[in-house]
């Protein structure tokens, strides 16, 4: 049996102010968290623990119906670069 990784572990911020908060958070505990990005579906920031494994804190806003209508969620693949 092959054993699987962790790619990464995800938190949800309450809004933009939260998230900001975690960000000056971790750099006062020394991590160094990414800018906050802009994925499209949502904006995040991203850091490193010792181990290597990647965490995430995000927000829901504006979500996945920006480019679909609910109905149609999950019917097609899509893919935004940016």
């Amino acid at each position: 049996m092959r054993e699987g990784t962790v790619h990464h572990i995800a938190w949800r911020a309450k809004d933009e102010r939260d998230l900001l908060s975690w960000r000056k958070l971790l750099k006062e505990n020394g991590y160094n968290p990414t800018e906050v990005l802009d994925r499209n579906y949502f904006k995040a920031i991203y850091f490193h623990e010792e181990g290597g494994i990647l965490f995430q804190i995000a927000l829901d806003p504006p979500g996945f119906k920006i480019d679909e209508h609910k109905d149609e969620l999950g019917k097609n693949l899509c893919c935004h670069l940016g």
